[in-house]
């Protein structure tokens, strides 16, 4: 079996379980891509129907009532759901959870009345009905390609947190635990919420290039910028940088992709030029300023990385649990 993910560094490619991710991100829904990673090939329509079925059913039952109040308290009660009902089973209601406690947390922090989960509808088109997203077809299926393409990741930090914390303790709970606590960090999962931030200081600069020198002088990063892995652009950033110019052209944010692309451009420069690296834009570059166009707050960026990335580290512990097993 291919593995759940992989990257071909040298042509800047992003495979879940042998086939393209950006392509699955164009071609399917979250349920069939989780179904991928966890059984190793897309379903046949009865089983993505199935599939849709479980998470509904599971986040009804373990979550319906709204009172999970975070997503570590969410990670704390999978052991006990595992030794009831098997670690696949808990593992997916982790999974199905995810929105509605990273929703209704959102909605408690505007002091705003939580959305109750619909009983119908899919992953995705129920995030966006309690995140109060519009219900177009355009901002759903931008949301669940941003999801998608974000799945998983073969060399990250939480993924290493995850694999390591398992390892030691066989604690499904502790592990997400871990993953979750490193997923927060601002050079991981975090960056795309410091670019919007650094995209606030390139305005009030009022030069792109003035205030990228300004962060290196101060011995700062420059976000969105470099991968640990990627030796040419990250291709989740080639596509979402795609996703966002047709979101914003001819709108009052059509400033936003210029600035971004600016940035790209010049931060790759002023890194060659003083530190003789050559580096390219990555995925943190635009994930958040995606999410901005569907009305949402920059700062949910993580927290939304955190649901698509559930599934990959659901499928990744469903593997070491067999293993270990």
């Amino acid at each position: 079996m291919e593995p759940i993910s992989r990257i071909d560094v040298q042509h800047g490619k992003l495979y879940f379980r042998g086939l393209d991710a950006t392509e699955l991100a164009s071609a399917h829904t979250f349920e069939s891509v989780f179904f991928l990673l966890t059984s190793g090939r897309l379903p046949s329509v009865e089983e993505e129907t199935a599939q849709v079925r479980q998470l509904c059913t599971l986040r009804s039952t373990f979550c319906g009532d709204l009172n999970i109040p975070n997503l570590t308290s969410l990670a704390e009660r999978i052991d006990s759901i595992a030794a009831k009902s098997g670690s696949e089973r808990a593992l997916a209601t982790f999974v199905a959870c995810m929105p509605v406690v990273v929703a209704a947390s959102w909605q408690a922090s505007r002091d705003q009345e939580p959305v109750p989960p619909s009983p119908a509808l899919r992953h995705v088109p129920n995030l966006a009905m309690m995140l109060g997203i519009e219900a177009d077809r355009t901002a759903i299926k931008t949301l669940e390609f941003l999801l998608i393409l974000q799945m998983d990741d073969p060399d990250n930090p939480s993924l290493t947190a995850l694999n390591d914390t398992y390892r030691k303790t066989h604690s499904l709970s502790q592990a997400l635990r871990a993953a979750l606590e490193s997923h927060e960090d601002p050079i991981h999962h975090g960056a795309g919420h410091q670019v919007m931030r650094m995209i606030e200081e390139v305005k009030r600069v009022g030069d792109v290039r003035r205030a990228l020198e300004s962060r290196l002088d101060r011995g700062e990063r420059i976000y969105g910028i470099g991968h640990r892995i990627y030796r040419t652009i990250d291709p989740r950033a080639v596509v979402l940088r795609r996703v966002l110019e047709s979101r914003v052209a001819g709108t009052e944010k059509q400033w936003l992709a210029e600035t971004i692309e600016e940035i790209g451009q010049v931060g790759c420069e002023l890194l060659r030029e003083r530190k003789g690296v050559t580096v390219y834009p990555n995925v943190d570059l635009y994930n958040a300023a995606v999410v901005m166009t569907l009305g949402l707050p920059p700062e949910m960026n993580t927290q939304l990385f955190a649901v698509a990335r559930s599934a990959g580290w659901a499928a990744h512990l469903m593997e070491l649990s067999t293993s270990q097993s």
